[in-house]
């Protein structure tokens, strides 16, 4: 892999910025969603393949169900052990490598998590790792880009602010879209109270249904 922007792109700054909301509202209504269209029930184990900070794994746990969430950020990672969670079990792992020591009864990626890699067939890799993490005739549930929306609705710049103890975190995400390569290109900027800028370069993956249906195939779902 050319470029492994992800490995240092997931700190504490997205953090602030875009995974600790006011309310727990959205994990909230996500939760109920994977409930409903998982068809899943109390006892059932979820593998949450990519988790962040466990917002949508701890409200799972909460609500009863056992949870495996994996993360390559180990700070993140970290803070969802914090929670002290009965029934969750997180560990710092390669979501293109892991899978559960024992298949599960869904298995979740949220967030955009998936199109990191440059090639097909590396990104494929994590769609093989979460059919292998499944039991027979269960499913798994992926938060993608809608794709032809995104060519639709472009938006080139997005600023967002959030407030702290420190003082406002301003986040400019300027984006580019490589129609030759299929790459979605963003430049983030941090602009941090303490007048201090922070930059990352992303690039993920444009996959329209047709490609996303045939990936999925490809890894053994239907």
């Amino acid at each position: 892999m050319k470029n492994e922007w992800w490995k240092n792109f997931y700190d504490e700054n997205l953090a602030h910025m875009l995974l600790h909301p006011a309310t727990g509202e959205e994990s909230s209504r996500t939760c109920d969603f994977l409930i409903e269209t998982l068809a899943l029930s109390p006892s059932d184990h979820i593998f949450d393949q990519c988790c962040g900070t466990g917002r949508i794994a701890l409200e799972l746990a909460k609500r009863g169900f056992t949870v495996t969430g994996i993360d390559l950020a180990k700070v993140y990672i970290e803070e969802a052990q914090s929670a002290n969670q009965a029934r969750t079990d997180f560990h710092t792992e390669d979501a293109f490598l892991y899978k559960t020591p024992a298949p599960c009864d869904a298995v979740i990626n949220w967030w955009t998590s998936f199109g990191y890699a440059e090639s097909d067939t590396q990104n494929l890799k994590m769609l093989q790792r979460a059919f292998e993490s499944l039991k027979p005739g269960r499913s798994f549930a992926m938060d993608y880009m809608n794709v032809p929306n995104l060519y639709r609705k472009f938006l080139p710049l997005v600023t967002t602010t959030q407030e702290g103890p420190e003082g406002t975190t301003t986040l400019h995400r300027q984006s580019q879209i490589d129609f030759h390569s299929g790459q979605f290109h963003k430049t983030w900027d941090y602009h941090l109270p303490n007048g201090q800028t922070v930059q990352h370069e992303t690039s993920t993956k444009l996959y329209p249904p047709n490609q996303l249906i045939a990936l999925f195939t490809q890894a053994g779902f239907t």
